[in-house]
């Protein structure tokens, strides 16, 4: 295939025909016309803000209407305040970039020849150099473009207020659109020429012009489109080069963001993958929020990325208090009611548990929601914190599903809940990102939920408005109670603190918890669909046991042997037991049958 100016060899995936040198030559070459200037409301003597420039007058020309006006004005406003964000922030630059800009969505000469140095100062330097006005405005001299005109139009770029990510994005869509009314009525204007035998289109036969208009028209339309459809031939190649890349490097551990120390759950999910949803489901006070903020901290600790915690149910105050206790091991209500500094280990399990958080205190956001946090107020926030990191990578967790707000009202929460799950998975594809959200069951779920029997479970069927949302999850994840397992933990707790000679009556309050992954796309081979844990129900902490096993020795094993590795850590403490030697069981049951008429409550003193 060949360029249809020169002649050079071009690839056959170039559907405009003109290779780069020719494409460039004509792309300098075009002719541009600047805005009309704002109308000052000071009257008719105020000072324009740039020289008008008055194009030659045409018969064809028509007085430009009251709305052209209007879009005129507001076009000068974005192209200023986008322009701005480009000299202040490359990685909004290559964003807005990436989503399909280019300098034939500005109107105005001067914004084009801003945009060109901006380009070309960008492309001159590494990102770890300053570019900043004064370097665009050097660019300008040296190119002889810097008139009085320019002068007052860019000291209007360098005024305007540095925009946020969001706000750019916004724009970028009405600079799209305006870009494709401007080139239609351009269209328009060539095919009134052409009907009525002025200029050169009324020399052309019918069947060229209508080819020619045609074309111009289909890259309009694939101008409007964010993402310029492929080949699947670019993704092959792409894999081809993964896979070479990994017989050099080693294997990856997973897919998505790590979780460890969460070493099964990490790979049987295969870590946290960009474009999936993910939900997970439970009953009352069964951990749900605790356990997302555990993966929210552990993605930002592990990976560095900005994680958004948007939750409809709580303050952030308190989920912070809940973090606090959980990395310092001090009960939320003595953090919140009590003397910390002057007692030594408080004192001291604060300022570790202070230590811990900065792991990932840099990267987490806990966002209180209200009525106006819709799916799109989401996107903006995350497209702000991707600039504020300087990365495109983003993990979101929904707390949750049934609360979050929508434009719409509806009278049936199925429906409602279908729209949200359905907006919440198009956004994971449009960023590219893991999102978590967290569901309510419903009465029958929860039902189940309490009735102590291990062979009946809640399922994600009895999700509040069930309906699309296990068609849009990737994965799915129930977490319940496992009532026998708990029990044999109780049970182990209660002999080995007897063997210490400490309290078995008042233990530590930890249940049990497994998580059941009913739905898991593109799983690894030969995982256990449940992965279970220590819920340490005061202190907000979760220990992962393993994937359960259907052998009840060797399940009992891994409990004790992590039971006593949790001691030997300082993470699980007896109390002790006031009054003589200490007894066994057996021994307390007979001194209390033999006294029937004493005081039967052990005497019990918090060790401090």
């Amino acid at each position: 295939m060949n360029c249809k100016k020169c002649g050079a060899g071009i690839p056959e995936s170039n559907f405009t025909g003109i290779c780069g040198k020719c494409a460039f030559s004509i792309f300098q070459n075009a002719r541009t016309e600047p805005l009309r200037p704002v109308r000052e409301k000071s009257g008719p003597s105020a000072e324009p803000r740039y020289a008008e420039h008055k194009p030659e007058p045409s018969a064809a020309a028509e007085p430009a209407s009251a709305y052209e006006s209007a879009s005129s004005d507001l076009n000068e406003e974005i192209e200023i305040t986008i322009l701005n964000g480009f000299i202040n922030d490359q990685y909004m630059l290559g964003k807005v970039l990436n989503e399909g800009f280019n300098d034939k969505m500005l109107r105005n000469i001067y914004s084009k020849h801003i945009f060109r140095m901006i380009q070309d100062v960008y492309a001159g330097v590494g990102r770890e150099k300053v570019v900043d006005a004064i370097i665009i405005r050097n660019k300008l001299e040296q190119n002889k473009l810097f008139d009085d005109n320019m002068k007052r139009f860019f000291d209007m770029v360098t005024k305007s207020k540095v925009p946020q990510l969001s706000q750019v994005m916004a724009y970028l869509k009405i600079l799209r659109e305006e870009s494709s009314k401007n080139q239609l009525r351009e269209i328009t204007h060539r095919i009134n020429n052409f009907l009525k035998g002025a200029d050169k289109e009324g020399k052309m036969s019918f069947i060229d012009f209508s080819s020619e208009i045609t074309k111009e028209i289909r890259d309009i339309q694939r101008a409007q489109s964010k993402k310029e459809i492929q080949l699947i031939k670019a993704q092959m190649i792409e894999i081809a080069q993964d896979i070479n890349l990994r017989e050099v490097e080693g294997e990856k551990d997973c897919l998505g963001y790590s979780l460890k120390p969460f070493n099964d759950l990490s790979s049987a999910i295969s870590g946290l993958r960009r474009g999936f949803l993910y939900g997970i489901a439970g009953a009352p006070r069964r951990g749900k929020t605790n356990f997302t903020l555990e993966l929210a901290t552990l993605v930002a600790a592990n990976s560095k990325k900005p994680v958004l915690f948007f939750t409809w149910e709580q303050t952030k105050k308190n989920l912070t208090y809940r973090l606090l206790a959980k990395e310092t091991r001090i009960n939320p209500d003595t953090l919140q009611r009590r003397r910390i500094k002057g007692v030594p280990e408080n004192d001291m399990k604060f300022a570790q548990g202070w230590v811990k958080m900065e792991q990932y205190m840099d990267c987490l956001y806990v966002i209180e929601g209200t009525k106006e946090d819709t799916v799109d107020r989401i996107k903006a926030h995350a497209y702000n914190a991707m600039q504020d990191h300087q990365t495109d990578e983003v993990l979101i967790v929904c707390d949750y599903i049934q609360k979050m707000p929508i434009a719409r009202n509806y009278d049936s929460e199925k429906f409602r809940v279908e729209e949200i799950s359905t907006d919440l998975k198009r956004l994971t594809i449009e960023l590219n990102c893991p999102l978590i959200i967290i569901s309510s069951l419903n009465k029958e779920g929860c039902m189940i939920e309490i009735t102590e029997n291990d062979d009946e479970r809640p399922g994600l069927y009895h999700c509040k408005g069930s309906g699309d949302i296990e068609y849009d999850l990737d994965c799915a994840m129930i977490l319940s109670k496992d009532w026998g397992d708990s029990k044999e933990l109780y049970n182990q707790m209660a002999h080995l603190a007897e063997s210490l000679n400490k309290d078995p009556i008042h233990l530590p309050k930890i249940d049990i918890l497994s998580l059941h992954l009913d739905k898991n796309r593109d799983a690894p081979e030969g995982k256990s669909p449940c992965v279970q844990y220590f819920f340490f129900i005061e202190e907000n902490r979760f220990f992962e046991l393993g994937f359960k096993e259907s052998t009840n020795a060797y399940r009992f094993s891994r409990i004790e042997a992590l039971l006593k590795k949790l001691m030997n850590e300082g993470f699980i403490k007896f109390r002790d037991i006031e009054g003589g030697p200490h007894k066994t069981l057996m021994e307390q049951a007979s001194d209390i049958s033999s006294a029937p008429n004493q005081d039967m409550r052990p005497k019990i003193r918090l060790k401090r």
